[in-house]
């Protein structure tokens, strides 16, 4: 968290989503909200800086979890592209955008999120804009390139059973979910619990693509979630 001013507040840090909606439809309604193209820049320029900083220091208090940051991403660089096709020379913080998904890989992973939201946005261009912006064609490329080296080389399966858990949920079920994911010797855990929690574990699993499989086991009060580690993601 940022440090407190000499008033003893902390200033929040970050963008907040319904801030990353409003500059996108600025960007796209500029003239009807009587506001010129060059304060919309300017507006739009502070605003992913304000993000990217946030992200890139992990003080977002705007965007709790890795979804949300990746749902403000996505409104920024929409209201970025748009700018970029009506600016006479183009607007510079696209780019910001773009270095941030490799800088802070950890947040847009280069195959679950990056990989898909590129061919998104090149369609939502194509159908929004009429074309696809230069930026966008070249991130596009730059994930392809990236993605080519990173399955040049077959990853090596893991030594022990120790899995990646990546989980933004930090309810309790959720945490024995991560440390039984994280423990190196464990393989299989059948834990215990009504019938909405087993479904969210389930869900969190299956969202996350975690490498797990998950089955419900009628017998015994209540039934139990018999979850099995994989190798899945390699």
């Amino acid at each position: 968290m940022p440090s407190p001013n000499k008033y003893g507040h902390v200033i929040a840090s970050g963008l907040p989503m319904r801030d990353a909606a409003w500059l996108l439809k600025l960007s796209e309604q500029s003239k009807s909200l009587a506001v010129s193209m060059e304060q919309c820049a300017e507006l739009s320029r502070v605003g992913i800086h304000r993000f990217a900083s946030g992200v890139q220091n992990n003080t977002n208090t705007f965007c709790r979890n890795k979804s949300n940051t990746q749902s403000t991403w996505l409104l920024l660089v929409r209201a970025a592209v748009t700018l970029e096709q009506q600016l006479p020379f183009g607007f510079d913080a696209t780019r910001v955008l773009f270095d941030l998904l490799v800088e802070c890989e950890q947040s847009f992973d280069l195959r679950s999120f990056q990989a898909i939201r590129c061919v998104e946005l090149a369609l939502w261009s194509e159908s929004r804009l009429r074309s696809i912006p230069a930026s966008v064609g070249d991130w596009s490329q730059s994930v392809r390139d990236r993605l080519t080296e990173a399955t040049r080389t077959k990853p090596l399966p893991p030594t022990d059973q120790a899995r990646s858990a990546d989980v933004a949920c930090d309810c309790r079920y959720c945490g024995q979910l991560v440390a039984f994911l994280a423990d190196p010797g464990q393989s299989t855990a059948t834990p215990r619990a009504r019938k909405e929690i087993r479904t969210h574990v389930e869900d969190v699993i299956r969202r996350n693509d975690l490498d797990v499989t998950a089955k419900t086991i009628r017998s015994g009060t209540p039934h139990g979630l018999a979850m099995t580690k994989t190798q899945a993601s390699y």
